[in-house]
């Protein structure tokens, strides 16, 4: 019974995931639509600019709340431990916020001074302010997520994007870049006030019942055990996915990076059913720890996840002109020439995503990043500046394709040294 239970809230919470991703792709839809074509390219191509520097400063985003991923299993039932964990998380990242908010600040001074624009300034405060609210709700988030409290998550998500839609017609009546900053960090505030309220509504957890040296020595153990290896991968996941504009911006201008800007923002909808799918892998997992179990469920995710991409992969090659039509109606040719390069390269990777969750959570996080992110991360580097350099916008395109498929190659690898089997029962019940 308790089998069955657990397997309908797994089903709920992909049912719930599915919809806030939904919600995201409709709603994101129309805004990308209308900042794409009241927005002044060269202000775009800042704002992807920017979202580049940003990712190098999340480099120092160390998130210990992915160790709970880990010990779900084993501290659940323990209410005394999971608060002193949660509240030291908590506790942590709004340090971690606050440092990241000063060094933002600091690099937006420093922009501003060598491209004689405040606006670089502007959208570096806003980003680190954004940072640091959003660091407030990331562990009451993976508390719910862990909880199957995934329709919490959406609704709240559903009134934060509504909110940021109604913000975002301002730029139909006056298009500029401050709006989107300012409609940016509202959209977060939101989200992190509303998930506040409802964690303390329904939980007894005193979210600062630690003190700060206590909340630092649990952080840093975890992140010495686990997360440390979890944020490595993730750092250089964020590298490989979003680091092309900013290297774009030392051959081209801003105008060609707002153009290949669009093509990258629009492949952003491709990965939304995938990164559900993989989340709810990983969760999942999290619940056992029988190898046949483990087999079945990555083998019923990757299924899904190969199946879905080859199809959808295949519809945007076909209408992908159509499609950025949508959000443009210039310079179509030459943005479907990058798009259709990077919807490859997603691809596969979308493929893929079941056995990244099955390599960091039952094998070895730290195998994972140095056998598999590290040398993906380190080759993308250098293959998107080669490109960049000798084929401008369109070798960076191409390159996501290289890249992408080295890093699907490294992992399958790994993948042979592991327990893994595939299982061809995918649609056969996980807890039986």
């Amino acid at each position: 019974m308790k089998s069955l239970f657990r397997s309908s809230k797994t089903l709920s919470s992909i049912g719930y995931g599915l919809m806030e991703k939904m919600v995201e792709i409709v709603l994101g839809f129309l805004t990308a639509i209308i900042v794409t074509r009241f927005l002044p390219r060269d202000e775009y191509g800042i704002l992807s600019y920017i979202a580049g520097i940003m990712v190098i400063i999340n480099t120092i985003n160390i998130s210990p709340e992915n160790f709970i991923y880990r010990i779900n299993s084993t501290i659940r039932s323990d209410s005394v431990k999971l608060s002193k964990i949660i509240s030291s998380f908590y506790i942590f990242n709004i340090l971690k916020g606050v440092a990241i908010l000063l060094f933002s600040i600091f690099l937006g001074v420093v922009l501003w001074i060598n491209n004689d624009q405040s606006v670089y300034f502007f959208v570096m405060l806003f980003s680190g302010l954004s940072f640091l609210i959003n660091q407030i709700s990331t562990v009451i988030r993976v508390f719910f997520e862990v909880e199957y409290r995934q329709r919490a998550i959406t609704r709240i998500f559903l009134i934060a994007k509504l909110t940021r839609l109604l913000l975002t017609l301002i730029v139909i009546l006056l298009p500029s870049i401050y709006i989107i900053v300012i409609r940016d960090f509202i959209f977060i505030m939101i989200q992190s006030i509303l998930l506040t309220y409802v964690f303390k509504r329904d939980y007894k957890f005193n979210l600062l019942s630690e003190k700060v040296r206590d909340s630092l020595r649990i952080s840093t153990r975890s992140i010495y055990e686990y997360s440390l290896w979890t944020h490595l991968n993730g750092v250089m996941t964020s590298y490989i996915y979003g680091i092309d504009p900013f290297i774009l911006g030392f051959f081209v201008s801003m105008n060609v990076i707002g153009n290949y800007s669009i093509a990258l923002s629009s492949s952003n909808y491709l990965i939304l059913l995938f990164q559900v799918l993989q989340k709810n892998t990983s969760i999942a997992l999290s619940y056992v720890d029988n190898v046949r179990k483990e087999n079945i469920i990555t083998s019923r995710f990757l299924f899904y996840s190969i199946v879905f991409s080859i199809v959808q992969c295949l519809f945007f090659i076909i209408f992908g002109r159509y499609y950025l039509s949508f959000f443009v109606s210039d310079s179509i040719p030459e943005i479907y020439s990058y798009f259709v390069n990077i919807v490859i390269g997603v691809s596969i990777v979308n493929c893929i995503r079941p056995i990244s969750s099955y390599l960091i959570l039952k094998y070895d996080a730290k195998k994972f990043f140095l056998f598999c992110t590290l040398p993906t991360g380190i080759s993308t580097l250098i293959v998107y500046f080669i490109f960049a350099q000798n084929w401008g916008a369109l070798g960076i395109a191409q390159a996501n394709i290289v890249s992408y498929s080295l890093w699907a190659v490294m992992q399958i690898f790994l993948l042979t040294k592991t327990n893994f089997k595939l299982n061809f029962h995918v649609f056969k019940s996980t807890y039986n």
